[in-house]
């Protein structure tokens, strides 16, 4: 498929892609790069970020570098899809991304179907993103039970990135210091080695519902909440049939709605999301991510759910995954149990896994809790 690579640098979104025909590997041209520009029509259009324009260049790129700390998203060509399509869901269509970093380690990541790539349901776009603090060479290669997607490969180069010097830190921003860890004991650890301890509160809880009013109120919520010292946000991402009932990642404006599409996702909701959540990082503040409110429906596909959250948002270095809250309220404690290990078994980035509960707590000794 074809493969394109926008990367963010910081708050300044700087999207960067380039294709080519089908088989062929491309890579993304930094800014700095000068590149000449192939005159032949490219179709379709490259998935990037709408503020800056594309690079239409159709020649292969032998060498480019990304600053670590960047936010780097590949984009791959599947096969032509509906969203709401009731006979074929691409978004139950299996594709994996292999990630050799420049150590030998690997890490599969889940990738996840994004419409046309701009906010459309209707397209023919996967993706995965990534982090990457490594400098070196770093491959990767498609997996899917899609011909037209499995197979596919590259490569790109990490460099890094002097901001992300401890000497030289720029307002906490949590893209430089890796992923958040339990590595035992009382505390989580960045991998940079710093510990975290929490300041905040567990509310509001609909944040990415009608509390503080639209995207810009609530930006403009999270800087006063950096310049206070908060570093924890409480963010519910389905509260239908719970307390405020204004928040749900499927397809529909309304509960009823969102019920009947259980097992599709509102991509351009859900980019809305990825926006806000790397706005909070670049503030320093982790994300208490819950994937259910109290009381909450669950008549969805629990594995598309928890997959379609893990794919979008666990390339994020600070998240702490939670089950629900008062999550015995719809969860025995063996289904909280397997909601747990469901989201260990698809993270590549081994977030701490929690859950809120009334008492008594009968998951000491768990390995799927931490």
């Amino acid at each position: 498929g074809v493969i394109s690579i926008a990367v963010f640098l910081g708050s300044c979104q700087a999207g960067i892609s380039s294709q080519t025909e089908p088989g062929r590997i491309t890579k993304a041209v930094p800014p700095e790069i000068q590149v000449a520009t192939s005159t032949r029509e490219i179709s379709p259009p490259a998935p990037v970020d709408e503020t800056q324009p594309p690079n239409d260049n159709g020649d292969s790129i032998e060498s480019s570098e990304y600053p670590s700390g960047s936010r780097v998203e590949l984009s791959f060509l599947g096969p032509e899809s509906t969203g709401l399509d009731p006979e074929t869901n691409p978004f139950a269509i299996r594709v994996d991304v292999i990630l050799q970093s420049p150590d030998g380690s690997t890490k599969i990541l889940p990738a996840f179907y994004d419409g046309n790539g701009r906010g459309g349901l209707d397209g023919s776009v996967w993706k995965v993103r990534l982090i990457p603090n490594q400098a070196g060479t770093w491959d990767y290669e498609v997996n899917s039970e899609d011909p037209s997607l499995d197979g596919a490969a590259g490569s790109f180069e990490v460099v890094i990135n002097p901001k992300c010097d401890h000497s030289n830190s720029v307002d906490n921003n949590l893209k430089c210091k890796g992923h958040l860890e339990h590595v035992g004991g009382h505390y989580l650890q960045f991998q940079d080695g710093e510990f975290w301890l929490k300041t905040g509160l567990d509310d509001p809880e609909n944040i990415l519902g009608t509390a503080f009013g639209d995207w810009e109120a609530k930006r403009t919520q999270i800087d006063l909440l950096h310049q206070l010292g908060v570093n924890s946000i409480y963010v519910i991402s389905n509260n239908i049939g719970g307390d405020r009932k204004d928040t749900w990642p499927w397809v529909g404006e309304t509960e009823s709605q969102a019920r009947s599409n259980a097992d599709r996702f509102d991509v351009a909701r859900l980019q809305a999301w990825e926006d806000f959540f790397s706005y909070v990082q670049e503030k320093g503040i982790v994300l208490h991510f819950v994937f259910n409110d109290d009381s909450a429906w669950k008549g969805y596909d629990e594995y598309l759910y928890i997959r379609e959250m893990v794919a979008r948002f666990g390339y994020l270095p600070g998240i702490i995954w939670n089950v629900g809250e008062e999550a015995n309220e719809i969860f025995t404690d063996r289904e909280q149990l397997a909601f747990a290990a469901m989201i260990s078994d698809l993270d590549p980035y081994n977030h701490p896994v929690t859950v809120h509960r009334k008492a008594p707590w009968p998951f000491l000794g768990e390995q799927e809790f931490e």
